[in-house]
């Protein structure tokens, strides 16, 4: 059964998008992590270019022209599935429409589908997107 969870993140927005993309929580480069994401394939990015770096660039400009004046800078979507309960190709598919339905085009967005086998049992789905809807 899939857990899904979400978090508030009251740091910069390069934080942000940095804590889903990074291996060990500092580098920008994790969301490409080859052994994470089938080589890049299972990441997606919505409004926010087409990099990591991209996106922290994307999410900071969004604010500092005036879209994003709260306290939480963005919101981390995580959801887990026990391995064997879904391919990594089907949780990724499963962060898109939840992405699309949820979001319906209002919030950019970095999503990346982790695949941390055989370190752990479960299939990730992370999703972070900027706060507040932009204009």
């Amino acid at each position: 059964m899939a857990v899904t969870k979400i978090k508030p993140i009251y740091v910069t927005d390069r934080s942000a998008v940095e804590y889903i993309v990074s291996d060990e929580k500092t580098s920008v480069e994790y969301i490409v992590n080859g052994e994470k994401t089938e080589k890049g394939i299972l990441t997606d990015y919505f409004m926010c270019g087409e990099n990591p770096a991209e996106a922290a660039k994307s999410f900071e400009n969004t604010r500092a022209n005036g879209s994003g004046r709260s306290k939480i800078l963005a919101q981390h979507i995580m959801q887990s599935f026990e391995h064997g309960e879904v391919t990594p190709e089907q949780a990724f598919e499963i962060g898109r429409q939840l992405a699309e339905r949820v979001l319906k085009g209002q919030y950019q967005y970095v999503l990346a589908t982790h695949i941390d086998l055989p370190k752990t049992t479960f299939i990730k789905i992370r999703l972070t997107l900027r706060s507040p809807a932009m204009a």
